[in-house]
């Protein structure tokens, strides 16, 4: 193991690192004590190489491993910018604040979402400087699309970001707060003014307005809804106008990759354009330098086109380090530059070890990186006897690259996702063909379109776009295709942090089987997987037992979880029973985690439904009682629409146990009842202030 970490030292740098951070985000340590920390280790680490001059090198490199993971905890903690003084989140009672817009404006379907920078508040009059950055919507109905670099000046407080109401639901709140953001702001044209600007717009925003015009080129040039939304999606990084269908359609391809702008397009690019300009290199005397700066021009240049997409940034500066170390050349190896790429991310962006893409694009290259290999011998074909060897070939290595990849990102996919696309197989080498063509394609696309405009020729603009329009058409049903086949995927998987951990070492175990052939390797890859099925069956005795009902919270929404064993029924309303989107935020994490195997959906009418479970009775109140209604005599009474505004409209009426206000209902009317409960001595739980009621 030594040996292996000494072939690749920024390997176990990164590593040390990673692991300070992990330890930040998962206790409370004093900060000030780990400051003295470092600086005692520092002290210690130069004692013993100045009085010992090189010797017990063993001992300084553990201590140089024990800093650096210090550093990582250091350094996470200080990206937590709620932590700053002056943050917006440490302010109370202005009035006012200011802020610029930072980020592309996103189109959602009733409002405009932008992030900005927080300047100043106005606080007593007086203007104070302030920092943080806030999650704004701005209402579609009244405010024009705002734009990159706009300065606002905002009335009121912003709200919160609140944390989930769901068991095991996507924690949101978490999520942005990586990204520095605990606040959001919904704003219509009376909640700002926009102040002059002074400034220009810079590298982002340039970046920025490119991105705004590739997108209207392509809306110009493709017509239909989805093909357009696809390319966007592939070519920009825009994935506002993808339908849930569509999406849920990639998912099951195991293709969903392709719609976001990441290592896989910059690594399309990278080997075209070195099948391209390789040549250079042999053929001219500086041309391995006229070579790297070619190549390292058009990434950069992909990289602003996208809007300095995050992943872009980071595949990019990644196959730049390749680049350089090639052309300087020094001994290149894929793991010290992986790691060293890794390492300078993580000193900018520590926080970026929570990020699923950051997560998943080093593990699908260090799986082409390592696994890919191992597989590629299996079958050998001889390319050169005919165009169909060829093409088998190509094929295979596709095939193993996507294999590669899927072993490596396998635990962490199904404890993110909870799916595995079972005919992964069968789509990717398709895909991957007709996304790098779509790709090229809708790069170069763009390229000509400003060429042949200027020479006046609009109408072999309108040739390439229908090309163009018709591969990302093949792609589109190619992934539809896919969906549609009997059993295409496999839903409500689960896996906890302890069984991600066992199945990586599972798989570094057998990796180091086929390496070393050492015994030992196998006795401990057959302990691991003991303890995996171990798990598996306790998992599965508790799953079979279990009784549940869960009242869910969500908003304008009713939906109720009844679970028996690994059968589940849901029960909600017919808008909620449709839509993929949201049961796959709000409930399909809490349902993997149940195991859910068999699923039944019964819509629940507008009308009064009183429905019985486990013995309990539940009735769902639409509408006001009549007068002359009997009074009823239930365990559970749940109030579901906004006709029921008042707690007089029940009282008096209906006999219960336990009053529920269901998340149909808005904040407005939810707390209305609760107050007027109270007075008459009533405790009702409310859903969405509360969060869901597991029973």
């Amino acid at each position: 193991m030594i040996n292996f970490f000494s072939r690749f030292p920024f390997l176990r740098y990164v590593i040390a690192m990673i692991l300070g951070i992990v330890l930040f985000l998962n206790t409370e340590l004093v900060i000030e004590h780990l400051i003295w920390l470092i600086i005692i280790s520092i002290l210690v680490y130069g004692i013993i190489f100045i009085k010992y001059q090189g010797s017990g090198r063993l001992f300084l490199g553990y201590l140089g491993i024990f800093i650096l993971a210090i550093f990582g905890y250091y350094n996470a903690s200080r990206s937590f910018k709620i932590n700053d003084k002056d943050n917006i989140s440490n302010e109370s009672e202005y009035k006012y604040y200011e802020s610029k817009i930072v980020s592309l404006v996103e189109e959602k379907p009733k409002s405009w979402k932008a992030i900005a920078e927080v300047s100043a508040i106005i606080k007593g009059g007086i203007e104070q400087n302030c920092s943080g950055k806030i999650l704004l919507y701005f209402d579609k109905n009244d405010v024009a699309k705002p734009k990159f670099g706009d300065k606002l000046l905002i009335k009121g407080i912003p709200a919160l970001i609140e944390g989930p109401k769901n068991p095991n639901q996507f924690n949101y709140k978490k999520y942005l707060g990586y990204q520095g953001l605990y606040h959001q702001h919904y704003l219509r044209d009376t909640s700002f003014v926009k102040i002059p600007k002074t400034e220009g717009l810079g590298i982002k925003g340039l970046a920025f307005q490119i991105n705004n015009y590739c997108d209207s080129v392509f809306t110009k040039y493709i017509p239909k809804k989805q093909e357009l939304a696809v390319t966007n999606a592939m070519v920009l990084g825009l994935r506002d106008d993808i339908d849930n269908d569509l999406m849920a359609a990639y998912s099951a391809a195991g293709a969903i990759h392709v719609l976001s702008v990441s290592g896989l397009h910059v690594g399309v690019i990278y080997i075209i354009l070195v099948w391209i300009f390789g040549s250079l290199k042999k053929n001219l005397r500086w041309g391995k330098w006229l070579f790297l700066g070619i190549i390292l021009s058009i990434l950069w240049m992909y990289a602003a086109v996208t809007g300095f997409s995050s992943p872009v940034m980071r595949s990019t500066f990644m196959f730049s380090l390749i680049l350089i170390s090639e052309t300087i050349n020094r001994q290149q190896n894929s793991y010290n530059t992986l790691a060293i790429s890794a390492f300078c991310l993580l000193v900018f962006d520590p926080l970026l070890i929570t990020n699923v893409g950051f997560m998943l694009s080093y593990l699908a290259v260090f799986g082409m990186i390592q696994i890919q290999p191992l597989l590629n011998p299996l079958i050998i074909i001889d390319k050169d006897k005919t165009i169909f060897h060829w093409l088998s070939d190509r094929i295979w290595k596709v095939t193993t690259v996507a294999v590669a990849a899927q072993i490596a990102t396998l635990p962490i996919t199904i404890y993110y996702f909870h799916q595995f696309p079972n005919y992964f197989l069968l789509a990717n080498p398709l895909v991957i063909l007709l996304s790098s063509i779509v790709l090229i394609g809708g790069l170069a696309f763009l390229l000509l379109v400003v060429l042949f405009s200027f020479l006046q020729l609009y109408i072999v603009n309108e040739w390439l776009g229908i090309i163009l329009q018709f591969f990302v058409k093949a792609l589109n049903e190619t992934v539809l295709f896919t969906e549609n086949l009997p059993g295409a995927i496999s839903k409500n998987l689960n896996f906890n942090y302890l069984e991600v951990i066992l199945l990586y070492f599972l798989i570094f175990s057998l990796l180091t089987i086929i390496q070393t052939k050492k015994y030992a390797w196998v006795k401990t890859a057959i302990f691991v997987t003991a303890i995996l099925i171990g798990i598996s069956i306790t998992n599965n005795i508790k799953i079979n037992n279990q009784n549940i009902v869960a009242i869910h919270s969500i908003p304008k929404s009713t939906a109720i979880s009844v679970i028996n064993g690994s059968k589940l029924q849901l029960h909600g309303n017919a808008a909620l029973l449709s839509d993929r989107k949201i049961q796959g935020y709000y409930l399909n994490n809490f349902w993997s985690e149940k195991g859910i195997v068999e699923t039944n959906k019964i819509t629940l009418s507008n009308e009064t439904n009183l429905k019985v479970w486990k013995g309990k009775s539940y009735l769902f109140l639409n509408n006001r009682l009549k007068a002359n209604e009997s009074i009823l005599n239930v365990d559970f009474l749940i109030i579901k629409h906004k006709k029921l505004r008042y707690f007089s409209d029940i009282k008096g009426k209906i006999k219960f146990k336990f009053l529920i206000i269901d998340g149909s209902l808005s904040n407005f009317y939810s707390n209305r009842i609760q107050v007027e409960a109270a007075q008459d001595g009533v405790l009702a739980y409310s859903l969405i202030k509360e969060g869901a009621l597991i029973l």
